[in-house]
């Protein structure tokens, strides 16, 4: 597909996903993701392994500044968010890790009904 087909098909997945789950470093689209998601304003969570990727130690910390400024930028705007910060050195350990964290912020994002 053409590059402006799937930057389209990009954006529209990021807007129409009640949550996004963003796991930014290594990944320059993910930052792209990421400014799609301010326009609309629904939780978002962010992963920072300090263990599994690149062994580029300027490229991890300007990746961690960016990600971190994205915090305060949803923050700012009132956007729901969480950073998930792991340092588990094997993929199955940071999947087994991470998954329970987001799906429990997930819960608490959703509407509690009222009570009878």
């Amino acid at each position: 597909m053409s590059p402006e087909t799937a930057l389209q098909l990009d954006e529209d997945q990021v807007r129409n996903a009640d949550y996004l789950v963003s796991f930014p470093q290594g990944s320059d689209g993910a930052f792209l993701e990421l400014g799609f998601r301010l326009a609309e304003s629904k939780p978002t969570i962010l992963i920072w392994s300090q263990n599994l990727m690149s062994d580029d130690a300027a490229r991890n910390a300007e990746e961690r500044y960016y990600m971190l400024g994205m915090l305060g930028v949803l923050e700012s705007q009132g956007i729901p968010n969480l950073l998930i910060e792991d340092a588990t050195t094997s993929r199955q350990e940071f999947e087994a890790t991470i998954t329970p964290q987001i799906l429990s912020w997930i819960g608490q994002q959703q509407p509690q009904p009222e009570p009878a």
